[in-house]
């Protein structure tokens, strides 16, 4: 009878372990999932901000250029400050 009661109680243990080990891989995999879209909308604003960045780089004078280039990269400064608070 002991030996039942004992014999359930692992079975039960090990049910529940191997659905904690699901439940693990299920969020692993969500969490894969949500860093892979993550990845992929940051990479299309990167691209955006890159095609943006080079037709101004085009249509400006040397001069022109320098002073853009200055304010853009301080207002990169400003988002990324902005993002990581």
């Amino acid at each position: 009878m002991v030996e039942a009661i004992d014999q359930f109680i692992i079975s039960d243990r090990r049910a529940y372990l191997q659905q904690l080990e699901n439940e693990r891989k299920s969020f692993k995999k969500k969490l894969k999932t949500l860093d892979a879209s993550l990845q992929a909308k940051t990479d299309k604003k990167v691209k955006a901000k890159k095609n943006e960045y080079e037709k101004l780089k085009r249509v400006m004078s040397k001069s022109e250029r320098r002073v853009f280039i200055e304010e853009y990269r301080i207002k990169l400064q400003d988002e990324n400050a902005k993002q990581h608070k």
